[in-house]
C-alpha cells in the first residue's frame, strides 16, 4: 500500500498467527509522465519518483522544468541510485543533473540540496573529467555515451534531464 497522507489505518480480518511487522514509509506522488514527452517512475526505491524528460533544453531550463513539476533536477549521490537510473533510462544520451561549478570554479555542488561533492564520498567523472574545458564547462552531465560517468558541459548545452522527489 502506498500513502502520501501521514496516517493509515490497517485492519485484520483474523488475528495473524505470528506477530506482524509493519514498515511505514511516506512516498511521494509518482505520476506517469510530466507532459507528452516525459516518463517517470520508482526507478531507485518505493517512496521516490524520478522523471525523464525527453526534450532538450539548457541547464536552467531543465532546472526551472523540475522546479515547475514539484521536482529537484537529480543529484546522485550513491552507485546503487545512479546504476538505477541507467538501468531504467540507459540509452547513447547525456542527461543535466543539478551539479555545478559555476559559483566556485572547482568546487562542484549539487544545487538541489547544496551538498557538495563528492557527497558522502561518491563520485563518478569520467577520466580527465571535470576539465573545464574552454574555461566554460560549469554544469554536470550524466554521459551514458560509449561509458557511464559524468563530465561537465557548457550550461547552454541542451539535453534532456531528470528530475527525481523525496519524502
Amino acid at each position: 500500500m502506498y500513502s502520501t497522507h501521514s496516517t493509515a489505518v490497517v485492519r485484520f480480518k483474523k488475528t495473524p498467527a505470528s506477530p506482524l511487522r509493519l514498515k511505514i514509509q511516506k512516498a511521494v506522488d509518482c505520476p506517469l509522465n510530466l507532459d507528452s514527452n516525459s516518463e517517470c517512475g520508482r526507478v531507485v526505491d518505493e517512496v521516490s519518483c524520478y522523471c525523464v524528460t525527453n526534450t532538450t533544453r539548457n541547464h536552467a531550463s531543465q532546472m526551472t522544468y523540475c522546479n515547475d513539476n514539484q521536482m529537484k533536477l537529480l543529484a546522485v549521490e550513491t552507485r546503487s541510485e545512479e546504476t538505477a537510473i541507467y538501468a531504467a533510462w540507459g540509452t547513447t544520451t547525456v542527461f543535466w543533473t543539478s551539479g555545478t561549478d559555476s559559483a566556485n570554479e572547482g568546487i562542484w555542488v549539487w544545487e538541489s540540496t547544496n551538498a557538495t561533492l563528492p557527497c558522502p564520498g561518491y563520485a563518478n567523472w569520467i577520466d580527465l573529467q571535470p576539465d573545464n574545458g574552454q574555461n566554460i564547462e560549469d554544469c554536470l552531465g550524466l554521459t551514458l555515451r560509449n561509458v557511464e560517468g559524468w563530465n561537465d558541459y557548457s550550461c547552454s548545452n541542451s539535453f534532456q534531464a531528470i528530475c527525481e522527489a523525496h519524502p
